[in-house]
Order: C-alpha cells, then structure tokens, then sequence
C-alpha cells in the first residue's frame, strides 16, 4: 500500500468561527478545522451528493453526503498556530475578537422572548478567530497527483459563513511509511479508542469525537518534511483513501 502525503499551510482572509458551543447564544469558536470540514473546503464540494434533508429526522453522516471514491484524499484536522512561537493559538487579544449581533424580523424563535416569532429579537455574541491567522493539515491520499493539483496561492471557501482560505505553503509530495506505533499528530478519534494511547494530549472534546495526540500503539502513517513530521492512524483514514 502506497501512501503519500502533503504539508499544507493556510490564512484565513476574514473573520472565521468554527462553532464549539453557542449556550445562551454566546457564540464561541474551536481553534482547529476538522478533517471534514477541509475535505469540503478543499475538494470545494465536487464529490457532495444531492439529497433531501428533512431537519427534523436527519442524521450526520459525512461519507453518505460525500462520495469521496471520486476524489480520494484525506486531511488530518487543521490546527490553528502561532508560526513566531512555533505552537498552536491560544486564544488572547491578538488572535480573537468578540462582537455582538441582534437580528429583528426573523422567521425563527428568538432569544429575546415574546409570542410573535418574527418580531422576537435574535442577539448574543460572537467570538471568531481574527484574519491573517495560520492553520497547518496534511493531506494524505494514494494518488499522489491529487496532492500535486494544489497549488501555492489558491483560495478555497471553509465553514457555515464561507471564509476564505489561501494556501500559503506547500511541501513536496512525500512518500508515508508504516510503522507499528508512534507519536501522532492531533486527530479525531472515537471515545472508546483512547485505550489505545499509552500518553495522549486532549485538545478539544466533542459529543462526536475527541480530538488527541500522543502516542498510539497501533499501526500508523509516517511522514517526514525536515524538522516537521507528521504521523496518522491508519485506522483513521477512510478505507476509500485506501483501495
């Protein structure tokens, strides 16, 4: 099984907010793309199947609204980081920005209270990640033209509210080894999977997935591109990436 991988580095271009809790309507943003999110935003929808979704019975389920056998290609989840400082973002004065909002005249409950819905006021706040900030995925796939399509500059749509994201920095394509176990890079894992870990870094938690790094001991992709090395679960990467 030949396996083949790319560093990729990219700017958001406007304010962007990638949703980790609205209690209250208190909007507050995660610092990392998943690896769904991207495959949307970098494949920009191509493989996405037509489908009638019915709001009050529909069930997520990426692969059935993807059919990404006709453009086979992975991303590990894309974090965002401090490139001075050589790490990932925290959120402070320089990296986030908090406003409010307050919508009239909309077709929906409200969070002002009230009986008429299109007269309940609709307000809260809104914390999203400032423009000019950085996020860092490989992309994995067994064709390695796919990875050699992109193209240094290329800007590409991300998230509900369509932010724009240039790539910034691209690698070589490079050659993924296997090896029986390993540190990891942050990746999006079943609950149940963190048995797996003899150490492990939690940086988010979701009702879906954690997302984790640390040291897996199970087989793993192993890819090197000078001083930055990027490692992936096997199990963790679709099976159709992988025929």
């Amino acid at each position: 099984m030949n396996i083949y991988c790319r560093r990729f580095e990219l700017r958001n271009c406007g304010r962007f907010l990638t949703i980790s809790s609205d209690f209250g309507s208190k909007y507050k943003t995660n610092l990392f793309l998943t690896s769904e999110a991207l495959y949307a935003g970098l494949t920009r929808e191509i493989t996405r199947e037509p489908k009638y979704i019915d709001l009050k019975s529909d069930e997520y389920d990426f692969i059935s609204t993807y059919n990404i056998k006709n453009f086979p290609i992975w991303f590990s989840p894309g974090m965002f980081v401090d490139k001075i400082h050589d790490k990932f973002l925290t959120k402070n004065k320089m990296t986030i920005d908090v406003n409010m909002f307050n919508v009239l005249d909309e077709d929906y409950p409200g969070t002002g209270g009230g009986k008429n819905r299109k007269s309940s006021p609709t307000y809260g706040s809104m914390e999203t990640i400032l423009p000019n900030n950085y996020i860092v995925t490989y992309g994995v796939s067994a064709d390695k033209r796919l990875l050699q399509s992109y193209n240094k500059d290329s800007i590409y749509l991300m998230g509900k509210k369509r932010t724009m994201f240039q790539i910034t920095d691209l690698s070589e394509v490079m050659f993924c080894e296997i090896l029986n176990s390993g540190k990891i890079v942050p990746t999006q894992v079943a609950r149940d999977d963190i048995i797996h870990f003899s150490e492990y870094n939690i940086h988010a938690i979701t009702m879906r997935y954690l997302l984790i790094s640390g040291y897996y001991n199970k087989e793993i992709f192993n890819c090197n591109f000078g001083d930055k090395q990027f490692s992936y679960p096997i199990d963790y990467v679709p099976k159709e990436i992988l025929q």
